[in-house]
Formats: structure tokens, sequence, C-alpha cells
């Protein structure tokens, strides 16, 4: 659902496989996206991250780009919730130092609570595998990024994770 402002602004939505989606705005472009799990075969995770590759390779320069995705992958950088990178961790680390991109809800600091964006029904082990992701030139409109603890009041084992920007 959007608001009429975007709405308005909304040239195409265009479902480029089972996990990515894509909206083109006019100035902006956003790439919601689902990553096959870590345990899957590794040729599912390849196919992924090259998909997601030719989507941002297509994205216009000019455009602010914002990709929203459970990557089901760890990462250890500053401020993540890990300290271990696993392998969709390591496909996601690619992609970003590839396409100069950053994951704004690693960029700050915040106590742990903020950073878990999942929690394994079964151990109630936690987890940061959700990402939004801008090019590294843009890091400066997102004002601040991060996690809302809504496990039991959205029946999810996922948290909704939330950027706020600045307006171009």
């Amino acid at each position: 659902m959007l608001k009429k402002k975007p709405r308005k602004t909304l040239q195409s939505v265009n479902s480029v496989s089972d996990r990515i989606l894509v909206a083109e705005f006019d100035v902006s472009t956003v790439i919601v996206c689902y990553s096959p799990h870590n345990p899957n075969e590794e040729k599912d995770a390849e196919n992924f991250y090259e998909n997601l590759r030719a989507v941002i390779r297509s994205v216009p320069a000019h455009n602010f780009l914002a990709i929203l995705g459970d990557f089901n992958g760890l990462k250890d950088v500053p401020y993540s919730f890990h300290d271990l990178t696993n392998r969709n961790g390591q496909f996601l680390v690619d992609i970003l130092q590839e396409h100069n991109l950053i994951a704004t809800n690693t960029q700050y600091m915040k106590r742990m609570g903020k950073l878990c964006t999942h929690e394994d029904r079964a151990t109630l082990a936690r987890t940061q595998p959700d990402y939004i992701i801008v090019w590294k030139k843009r890091r400066n409109r997102v004002l601040n990024t991060e996690a809302y603890n809504s496990f039991n009041t959205l029946s999810s084992d996922q948290s909704c994770t939330n950027a706020s920007e600045t307006e171009p």
C-alpha cells in the first residue's frame, strides 16, 4: 500500500523471479527480495545473487536505490548482531562491495534488540538476516535504521525493520 504522493510517481512493478520484485518510481528504485535459506543448495543461492546483481546493474546511477531484503545471511561487521559470516552473508558482502552499497542497519550503534530481525520459533535463537541496503553515495539520506521487536504482535518470526530518510 502506497500513500498518494509515492503512488503518483510509481512507474512500474516487475517480478524478476519468485524471490525478487522491483518497483520503479520517478527517481527511485526499490528492490524487495528473499534469499534462499543458508542450508539450501549453493546453486540456488548463486542463482538468486546473480539475478540480484543483474537487477542492481540495471538501476540508473542517479536513482535512489533501496534494497529491502531477507537475505538469510549473517555478516560480521561493526554494529552487527553477529560475530560470524555464513555463506549467504558472504554472498551479501560480495554484492555490497561489487556495487558500492551499504547495509544501513549495520551503520548505527544500537542495542541488540534493535539489531535482531528474526527469532527462531523452535529455539528462540535471534539473528539479523534482514537488511535495508542503499548506494554508499546516498547513505546520508538514511537517518536511522532499526528493527522493531514485534515478534509477538505480528504472529511472525520476523520483526519489522524501518529506515528513516531525508527528502532528496
